[in-house]
């Protein structure tokens, strides 16, 4: 699955709980339980989004950092 903008913050809306981690420089899609996959091609991948996607939604006000 080709991750944009858009996209992130459509699969962040499909269910409550959806959140993205920020751990050493690598963004990655959760749920309260576990992580977001995604299937291509009959495998499994964790949802990671770019750094520069994160920015830019950042950046337009459409994502937040909670820093908690």
């Amino acid at each position: 699955m080709m991750l944009n903008g858009t996209i992130i913050l459509e699969l962040l809306h499909q269910k409550p709980g959806r959140y993205i981690q920020h751990d050493m420089g690598l963004y990655r899609m959760k749920e309260a339980d576990d992580v977001l996959h995604t299937d291509k091609n009959g495998w499994e991948y964790p949802v990671e989004p770019l750094a520069a996607h994160m920015d830019g939604r950042m950046d337009e006000g459409r994502l937040v950092r909670d820093d908690s």
